[in-house]
């Protein structure tokens, strides 16, 4: 049994999320760069809350009723790269 692991189920809340490793034309895309930068100034005001949160001893109580566990900080997880897709319009390829 040395070096198993039990399986766990980690539930990510899109709003906490963004996306690294951006393409050129996504670089240049000021759009995508401010919903970007909105999106880490997220992440970075979430960290306060959850250190406070989770030093009290009654947000502690409500998450072992519902046998939840929550990271005072969080976590940068590594995804997957998904190849594009190629898409048809009229029968030429984009």
């Amino acid at each position: 049994m040395g070096g198993e692991t039990t399986p766990r189920m980690a539930v990510l809340v899109p709003e906490l999320c963004y996306l690294t490793g951006l393409t050129e034309d996504q670089r240049g895309n000021f759009k995508v760069m401010t919903d970007l930068a909105e999106s880490e100034q997220k992440v970075t005001g979430v960290n306060p809350f959850m250190e406070r949160s989770y030093g009290s001893e009654r947000v502690k109580e409500i998450l072992a009723d519902w046998n939840l566990e929550v990271s005072p900080k969080t976590v940068s997880v590594e995804g997957r790269k998904i190849e594009g897709a190629q898409l048809l319009f009229n029968r030429r390829q984009m």
